[in-house]
């Protein structure tokens, strides 16, 4: 009887000890990246969505929409970075990061985040992950704080940026 309560302790054990990362790991992991990254001056590989950050926690079809995206002359999809939907960051605002509560969603999850900001106060936003090559990655941010999201899954909108950015180009507008 002993024998069976060990085995059976011990396949339990392997079976919670797979290594398999949560998307709340994920985010966490890759916000704590992508804001220490964003705050130094090294940042440039956030900006062309070339960093290796971005291979490793985000759908790579979001990271090619935001290329796509940030190609059109004068676009307004992305008024800010499209992640933590702010211009600015400050490095000591990172230590008070936290997520909040995972939500199943269309096969994949929800993950609250908060973000601090000024005078110990948190703008909130909406990740949302799923697995793809049985990984997480995040393929939408949306702020819920001011009830906003930027429209990088919108081909209206994108039809329309990529339409005067033709135009800018045809009138030799475009640098």
């Amino acid at each position: 009887m002993r024998f069976i309560f060990v085995l059976l302790m011990t396949l339990l054990t392997g079976c919670a000890a797979t290594g398999e990362s949560t998307s709340r790991d994920i985010v966490t992991q890759f916000y704590q990246q992508y804001m220490r990254l964003y705050t130094s001056d090294q940042n440039q590989s956030l900006i062309d969505y070339s960093n290796p950050v971005y291979d490793k926690y985000v759908s790579a079809d979001t990271i090619q929409r935001l290329k796509r995206i940030d190609g059109y002359y004068e676009q307004e999809i992305v008024s800010s970075d499209y992640f933590l939907y702010v211009q600015d960051y400050a490095p000591e605002w990172i230590s008070e990061f936290h997520t909040g509560r995972v939500t199943p969603f269309l096969g994949g999850e929800t993950v609250e985040v908060f973000l601090a900001e000024a005078n110990h106060r948190f703008t909130q936003r909406l990740v949302y992950t799923r697995k793809e090559n049985n990984q997480w990655k995040i393929y939408r941010v949306r702020d819920l704080t001011n009830h906003y999201e930027h429209a990088i899954y919108s081909s209206g909108d994108i039809t329309a940026a990529q339409a005067w950015s033709e135009q800018r180009v045809r009138e030799g507008r475009y640098p």
